[in-house]
């Protein structure tokens, strides 16, 4: 089971009770005033950042995020880092956004996307984007968005005023966006973590409107307004801390993550 299917489990599981335990409460006595939603640490083995969703099956039709493109401290060790926004829903996974790659001490960057299933090793088959159509230097505003369109899902991926879209076919009803950093995935784990330093998300940093935002059920809500929030730190195999997010900042919009471990 993939990380991103365990964690829908857990937000399921989460929906249910959010659900289910204020109906069950209303016969005895009144309803009091709901609290702002509880943001749950979690751990994985694939990605650190945010991953939300608004309730047990709710369509998520809409997810603008936005980032600063770090500067990497390549060493002789070859290493990569994915930055992302995706959407998953029960067995696809809609995922984009930029990355940079170490080899032999050189640093390059690159845009991609990947539309494919939660199998966790069809996640090494992504597709980069030329820097002819897509350049992404080091200090650029990235912008992702996504957006469910009758029958299909469109992704925009925005560096100044260069701008890739892809659009495919997609029916599901998505539950999960997360938006942060990946390791990318190799046939046992992830490749090496490139040192990315502190990475900044969201419109506290990027002056970026309308991001992290998500729009679930016709309503758009903050990553830290969603009914279900889980800030989520990488770690290995063996529970090291390969990178870890700040709590969230500017009305649960922005936050930073900073590298702490290659492998």
């Amino acid at each position: 089971m993939s990380n991103s299917t365990r964690f829908l489990t857990a937000l399921a599981a989460t929906a249910v009770l959010l659900l289910v335990l204020p109906g069950a409460l209303a016969g005895a006595a009144p309803a009091p005033a709901i609290p702002t939603p509880a943001v749950t640490m979690v751990n994985s083995n694939g990605s650190a950042g945010y991953e939300v969703g608004q309730t047990l099956n709710s369509s998520i039709t809409a997810f603008n995020t936005s980032w600063i493109q770090p500067r990497v401290n390549c060493t002789t060790t070859n290493s990569t880092a994915l930055f992302d926004a995706f959407l998953v829903s029960n067995g696809t996974i809609q995922i984009a956004g930029t990355g940079v790659s170490c080899r032999g001490g050189i640093a390059s960057s690159f845009g991609w996307y990947l539309f494919t299933t939660t199998n966790t090793s069809s996640r090494a088959n992504l597709t980069k984007i030329s820097t002819a159509t897509l350049p992404v230097p080091a200090g650029s505003v990235v912008k992702v968005s996504w957006l469910k369109i009758t029958g299909k899902m469109r992704v925009t991926i925005s560096v100044g005023t260069h701008k890739v879209v892809k659009t495919h076919a997609f029916t599901g009803r998505d539950f999960i966006a997360e938006v942060g950093v990946v390791g990318q995935p190799a046939k046992h784990g992830i490749l090496p973590l490139a040192n990315f330093g502190t990475m900044a998300f969201g419109k506290s940093y990027t002056a970026v409107n309308g991001t992290n935002e998500v729009k679930a059920n016709g309503t758009t809500k903050a990553l830290g307004g969603m009914t279900l929030c889980a800030e989520v730190t990488l770690i290995d195999a063996t529970s090291k801390v390969l990178a870890a997010p700040t709590a969230l900042t500017g009305s649960g919009t922005s936050f930073k993550i900073t590298w702490k471990a290659s492998t």
